[in-house]
């Protein structure tokens, strides 16, 4: 499962939504020089990853160190090389990077949302959430909603369709525009044959975002069992017209 790594300066987020408020700096000497290389870590966490995501992975190292060498003591920075870690398949050297990062920073919100999404992604789903609940309460780490989220995506892979269900419920209370945890929802109501619900779960997801393939066989299933064939059939008609290559589309029955 690999969940929004699109990365942003500084916060490399392995799932979703990673963001810390901005907290000014004394104006001292020592001050000053540390904001000044915990800026020039920055630019180099921000050029490391985007060389990752162009998959040249000998410039991502070497911004990547540049960033630990310039600011030690920068969990960003630690977190960071912890993700290139696991990108290229060192888990257990990215482990050691994702605790030092939490090491230097207990209560931050990105380093316990990263690592917990490290344990989900390597089979560790509940063990995992403990780290997603922490990321939520620090009170400087804007997007809570991401972290529940992600708490209900691992919850999922452990199975526990009611846990899940309650991190999803909590992330939309953090943030009503959470596309997935409205589709995700909408499947735990399917499975548990709550149709109405799952329905007008769906309907929320459609006014804020365009139906996918994945989402349109949902609604289509969800109506056949409310309303049959006739409350089926506009959703499929759209499936097929908007997505006619998608597989969802090639399903003849379901």
């Amino acid at each position: 499962m690999r969940m929004k790594v699109l990365v942003s300066l500084a916060l490399c987020c392995l799932m979703t939504g990673c963001s810390s408020l901005y907290q000014p700096v004394d104006p001292t000497p020592d001050a000053a020089a540390k904001a000044k290389l915990n800026a020039a870590a920055d630019a180099n966490i921000q050029l490391g990853i985007a060389y990752l995501q162009k998959k040249d992975v000998t410039l991502a190292k070497q911004k990547l160190l540049d960033a630990l060498r310039v600011a030690p003591d920068n969990p960003a920075a630690w977190y960071a090389m912890g993700y290139y870690l696991e990108v290229t398949g060192n888990n257990t050297e990215a482990n050691d990077y994702y605790l030092r990062a939490i090491k230097l920073a207990p209560k931050d919100g990105n380093a316990l949302n990263n690592y917990g999404t490290f344990l989900c992604h390597t089979g560790k789903s509940k063990e995992s959430i403990s780290y997603f609940l922490a990321a939520t309460q620090d009170l400087n780490y804007v997007d809570t909603g991401a972290a529940y989220e992600n708490a209900g995506l691992c919850a999922l892979n452990i199975p526990d369709l009611k846990l899940a269900e309650q991190y999803f419920l909590k992330a939309l209370s953090n943030g009503p525009m959470r596309e997935r945890s409205l589709t995700e929802l909408a499947k735990i109501y399917y499975k548990q044959q709550n149709y109405l619900v799952a329905s007008q779960t769906l309907q929320k997801l459609f006014a804020i975002a365009k139906p996918t393939p994945e989402t349109l066989l949902l609604k289509a299933k969800i109506e056949m069992m409310l309303n049959g064939k006739a409350g089926a059939a506009p959703y499929l008609r759209q499936l097929k017209e908007q997505f006619p290559n998608s597989p969802e589309a090639k399903q003849e029955k379901f």
